[in-house]
C-alpha cells in the first residue's frame, strides 16, 4: 500500500505553525485541510487527551458559530500523535488567510469561562476527560508581541519570518531613527500583515524591549561597541528570544551566565575570529563574535555556544524552560544567498521577466 501524504512530511523538521496540508476537489469544489501544529514533534511533550478534548469542544463551537467561517467549517479535530489539530474549510486557502481566524479562535479558548460546551454525559461519549485550565494554557502559549529595532528592509523581512511560525503575534513594537522609515514600516504592516492589531512606535530602547516575546535588532550599527544599542537584562521578559542580525550591547554577566547563546553556523564565527584580531566583535558587529571573544578570554567554553543546526537535528535541546532567554546570532550563510538566487531565477523564468545575458557559449573551465 502507498504511504499517505501526511506520513511523507519530515516531522524531524516540523515546527509549530499553521500549514496547508492539502487541497482536495469534491464535486469541483475545493476543500483545504490545515495542519495546526501546536507542539514540536518528537521534541516537545505531546498534549494530553483531556486538554485536547477540551480544545476540540471549544474550537468546534467557536468555528461553527463564526459569522464568516461558520458555514465553511467542515471539520475540526485532533491529530492522533497529539501534537496538533486538523481543520477543514470549504474553499481554497493559503496559511496566511486564516491566521486572523486562528488568533481569534485561540483567544476565545484562552479567555473562556464557564462550562465547556457539550461536556455532559448526554452530549459527549467521554465527558469527564476534560482539562479547561490546561487547554487555556496551551491556547495562550506562544509569542504575541515582537519588537523590531530598525524598521528597514531587514526588519520587515524578519517580521514576516516571525509571523510565519508564530501565528499568535498581534502586536509589533518598533523603534527607528526617522519618521519616514517608521511611516513606511507602518504602511508595510497594514498591507502585508493582516494579523497585526497594533503597531507601537517607541521612543526608547527600554520601552521597545519591555514585555516583548521576541526582540530583533536590525539597525545599522555604529563604529564603536560602546555605541551599539544597549539592552539591559531587567528590560527583557523571561522566556524572550533576542534575534540579532545586527549588533547590540549587553552586560557581560548576562551574556556569560544567564542566557542561551545560539549561532546560525559556528564555523562562520570561528573563521571571523581567525581573520580579525581579538577582540573581533567591534569589527564584525555580529553577537556571535562576542561569544568567540568570551571563548578567547576563557570566560565561556565551546559547549556554551550552540549551533542552530544541532537544535534542528535534535543533537542539542532547544528551549529548556519557559523562562529561558535565548540570544540568537544571525551572521548569514552563503548557502542562503544561493537559495534565494535560485528562487529569484525560477520566478523570473516563470514570469518572463529580466534580461538574458549572453555571457558565454561554454564556460572556459568546463
Amino acid at each position: 500500500m502507498e504511504k499517505i501524504a501526511s506520513f511523507t512530511v519530515d516531522h524531524l523538521r516540523l515546527v509549530p505553525g499553521v500549514y496547508v496540508s492539502r487541497v482536495d476537489q469534491v464535486a469541483g469544489n475545493p476543500i483545504t485541510t490545515f495542519d495546526l501544529r501546536m507542539t514540536s514533534p518528537n521534541e516537545e511533550p505531546v498534549m494530553n487527551t483531556a486538554e485536547m478534548h477540551t480544545i476540540e469542544h471549544l474550537a468546534a463551537t467557536f468555528l461553527r458559530n463564526h459569522a464568516v467561517y461558520g458555514d465553511k467549517t467542515i471539520y475540526f479535530g485532533p491529530m492522533g500523535c497529539r501534537t496538533g489539530f486538523y481543520l477543514l474549510l470549504a474553499g481554497d486557502y493559503a496559511s496566511k488567510d486564516i491566521v486572523p481566524l486562528m488568533i481569534e479562535m485561540f483567544e476565545f479558548i484562552r479567555d473562556f469561562k464557564g462550562e465547556v460546551p457539550g461536556a455532559s454525559p448526554r452530549d459527549c461519549g467521554n465527558y469527564l476527560d476534560m482539562n479547561l485550565p490546561m487547554a487555556k494554557y496551551l491556547a495562550g502559549k506562544d509569542s504575541e508581541t515582537v519588537t523590531i529595532i530598525g524598521p528597514g528592509v531587514m526588519g520587515r523581512t524578519c517580521l514576516l519570518a516571525f509571523l510565519s511560525v508564530c501565528p499568535k503575534i498581534t502586536t509589533v513594537k518598533v523603534k527607528g531613527r526617522g519618521q519616514r522609515s517608521l511611516h513606511a514600516f507602518e504602511e508595510f504592516v497594514k498591507k502585508e500583515c493582516p494579523q497585526i492589531q497594533q503597531v507601537i512606535v517607541c521612543d526608547s530602547m527600554e520601552e521597545a524591549v519591555k514585555d516583548s516575546d521576541i526582540i530583533c535588532v536590525t539597525s545599522t550599527a555604529p563604529v564603536k561597541e560602546i555605541d551599539f544599542p544597549y539592552i539591559a537584562e531587567d528590560w527583557v521578559k523571561k522566556g524572550a528570544l533576542i534575534c540579532l542580525p545586527s549588533a547590540a550591547r549587553f552586560d557581560d554577566d548576562f551574556l556569560i551566565n544567564r542566557c542561551k547563546k545560539v549561532v546560525d553556523n559556528y564555523k562562520l564565527y570561528e573563521a571571523w575570529a581567525e581573520e580579525f584580531p581579538y577582540p573581533s566583535y567591534e569589527m564584525v558587529q555580529i553577537i556571535g563574535s562576542k561569544f568567540t571573544d568570551y571563548l578567547h578570554e576563557g570566560r565561556i567554553q565551546r559547549e556554551d555556544i550552540v549551533d542552530i543546526a544541532d537544535i534542528i537535528n535534535k543533537k542539542h535541546p532547544g528551549r529548556e524552560s519557559d523562562d529561558e532567554i535565548i540570544v540568537y546570532s544571525v551572521g548569514g550563510m552563503p548557502v542562503e544567498d544561493i537559495a534565494w538566487g535560485g528562487t529569484v531565477y525560477r520566478n523570473a523564468l516563470k514570469e518572463g521577466i529580466g534580461v538574458e545575458l549572453p555571457l558565454w557559449d561554454q564556460p572556459d573551465m568546463a
